[in-house]
């Protein structure tokens, strides 16, 4: 069930715009603004964690690009600086402490053309912002609380329904006016949260469970007909038309405040998917045109005809196609976005210029990118049949998914030093198999980089099962005379990959 993935990313991200946490506060409405932050720290106590600090992250989740991670090391006296953007004035980011074996997370509101300058105390868990005491920093304790809530609320077991009984409409109002306030409620009245947070939470809880799970009614009602044992009448369930996606008018979508919801990305990309609404990519269609179509078929359905909700359908729209794709914009879509976000939309233009130029960079530096077809090979050889393309040189073979958030995190640690050693006669291999969607693969990969192949689920788990690998990220490194040197399931640090490489690459 969607409820149960992704849940480490979630807890990662969870922070993004807690503003209302602050005693006496409430939530204010935000605006979109592409800007820099700034942030100078110092870390006492580093010595507690009984390991070396190394590095600190920044972990974004912005309203149309969604979840970016920036990272910057520690120096010698244990202070660090960073600076890094985000999509509105004001956000709360979640910062991370990472020392040779954990980390230990914070969280901070921040804005735009402002040097922070805080102070982080490992022993009690504590940050202090220097500037000002108004602006919310949440220590560990906090920290896990709002963990806590997130986790209640995504593994809550209501009472178990059978959904083939009852009609879409009235699964609907048993979801809606049961099932989801129950799983709030459970979810916030379990921790000692500053009662501000309602508002935020229940507005993030709310966007979770409408993409996560009224958005899915095959799936779920296909899920409790199996656990009825009725499989048989499981092609009978039709998937949803429009009228179904009714509720979304009791929801306020205009409403700005949800643009600090950790889940509002992907509620705006799970709306553009929606197989009823037939929205088409943007493509070079002119803006005002694709928003009139939309408009006229949806508006009863959301409750409303314009406004700031059709703006980010929009920007998202460009989205998909810069941060998935990895398109970069044609000229005729940068002028249908300069010509439309003008006057108090020029920030969400600004947005969507900058996501482009990072896209042309990064297709830039990865230009070395090679999609090969699978090698046809008898039982068991396949991975051997690859390996022989790369004679010569020492084959660094990268197992991973789309799907897998630390295969991402690997490839942001390994990334600064590929040029290092492809220059020593090393290539990156990487393999994938049916588990990442084709179109999503085919636009990740081109941030990624290197040689790539697109494995059948048999094909992978044949080569699995024969190297004796058990999740993902796994590493197996060939030297120059096509042997197996070394294996590693699972990614701990860069070093410990690149030393075994340097150890074999010129043997």
């Amino acid at each position: 069930m969607y409820f149960n993935r992704l849940i480490i990313f979630l807890i990662l991200i969870c922070c993004h715009s807690l503003t209302s946490c602050a005693a006496e506060r409430i939530l204010p409405s935000p605006d979109i603004n592409f800007g820099m932050v700034s942030i100078e720290g110092e870390i006492k106590n580093s010595n507690f964690t009984f390991n070396k600090i190394t590095s600190v992250e920044i972990w974004v989740n912005n309203p149309i690009s969604g979840q970016s991670i920036y990272k910057t090391a520690i120096k010698g006296d244990n202070r660090f600086s960073i600076i890094f953007p985000t999509e509105t004035k004001m956000a709360i980011v979640s910062l991370l402490v990472f020392s040779d074996s954990n980390s230990q997370s914070f969280v901070l509101e921040v804005e735009q053309l402002e040097t922070m300058h805080i102070l982080i105390d490992l022993k009690d868990n504590s940050i202090i912002n220097l500037n000002s005491q108004k602006k919310l920093v949440l220590g560990s304790y906090n920290m896990n609380e709002i963990i806590e809530a997130i986790t209640l609320f995504e593994s809550y077991q209501g009472p178990m329904m059978d959904y083939s009984k009852i009609s879409q409409k009235e699964f609907v109002e048993y979801e809606l006016n049961h099932v989801l306030p129950s799983r709030i409620k459970f979810a916030i009245d379990s921790v000692k949260l500053p009662s501000e947070m309602d508002e935020y939470l229940t507005n993030s809880f709310r966007l979770r469970y409408l993409s996560g799970y009224l958005f899915n009614y095959k799936e779920v009602v296909e899920n409790s007909m199996r656990q009825s044992r009725l499989e048989s009448f499981s092609d009978k369930i039709a998937e949803p038309d429009v009228k179904y996606y009714s509720f979304l008018s009791r929801f306020d979508l205009n409403n700005p405040k949800y643009l600090y919801c950790y889940s509002y990305s992907g509620f705006v990309k799970s709306i553009l998917d929606i197989k009823a609404f037939n929205i088409r990519s943007i493509g070079d269609i002119p803006i005002e045109k694709w928003q009139k179509e939309i408009s006229n078929s949806l508006g009863s359905t959301l409750g409303f005809k314009s406004g700031l909700f059709f703006d980010m359908l929009t920007a998202h729209s460009y989205d998909l196609q810069l941060n998935y794709k990895l398109n970069p914009l044609t000229n005729k879509q940068i002028e249908n976005i300069t010509s439309y976000f003008t006057k108090d939309k020029t920030q969400i233009a600004d947005v969507l210029l900058n996501s482009n130029d990072e896209v042309k960079k990064t297709l830039e530096k990865n230009g070395d990118l090679i999609i090969n077809h699978t090698p046809t090979a008898q039982k068991g050889s396949l991975l051997d049949s690859i390996i022989k393309k790369y004679a010569g040189k020492t084959v660094i073979v990268d197992f991973w998914a789309t799907w897998c958030g630390p295969c991402k995190r690997a490839f942001r640690e390994i990334d600064p030093i590929k040029e290092k050693l492809k220059a020593k006669n090393a290539i990156f291999v990487y393999i994938t198999n049916e588990t990442s969607p084709i179109d999503l693969w085919r636009g990740q990969i081109k941030s990624i980089g290197g040689e790539h192949y697109y494995l059948k689920d048999d094909e992978w788990e044949s080569i699995f099962d024969i190297y004796g690998l058990e999740s993902i990220p796994s590493y197996l490194i060939f030297n120059k005379n096509g042997l197996l040197v070394w294996k590693l399931n699972g990614f701990n640090d860069v070093k410990e990959l690149v030393d075994k490489v340097n150890e074999h690459i010129d043997n």
